[in-house]
C-alpha cells in the first residue's frame, strides 16, 4: 500500500495529516516492521509498503515479549491470574497445560 492508501483509510475513522502517516510508516520501516520498495523515477515513483510479518505472527510476537515481561516483574500474580482463569480457556489449551506441567515435573525428578 501506498502512504496515501494508509492515509484515505485512517483518515476515514480519524483525521490525521498525511504527513503523520508518512512518519509513522517510515518509523515502522526503520524498525523492520514494514518492508518498502519504490518503482520508477521523478514524478511516476510509486513507494509501497507491506507488513513484515502476517497479523497472527506479529500478535505471536507481542504477547511473547508482555507475557515475558509480566514474568519477570509479576510472576507470582501472573500465575494466580492464570489459574483463575482456567475456565475460561479452550480445552485443548489446558490439555497442553497439563503436559507442560507433567513435563516439568519430570524434569525436576
Amino acid at each position: 500500500m501506498t502512504i496515501k492508501e494508509v492515509h484515505s483509510l485512517v483518515d476515514k475513522q480519524e483525521p490525521i495529516s498525511l504527513n503523520a502517516v508518512m512518519t509513522v510508516m517510515s518509523r515502522l520501516h526503520e524498525k523492520g516492521m514494514l518492508f518498502r520498495h519504490s518503482t520508477g523515477q521523478g514524478r511516476t515513483r510509486l513507494t509501497l509498503f507491506e507488513a513484515s510479518q502476517s497479523k497472527n505472527e506479529f500478535i505471536s510476537e507481542q504477547t511473547q515479549a508482555i507475557t515475558d515481561g509480566l514474568f519477570a516483574d509479576f510472576g507470582s500474580f501472573m500465575v494466580q491470574n492464570l489459574i483463575t482463569n482456567l475456565d475460561q480457556a479452550d480445552p485443548e489449551l489446558i490439555k497442553q497445560l497439563e503436559r507442560k506441567l507433567q513435563d516439568l515435573r519430570r524434569d525436576d525428578e
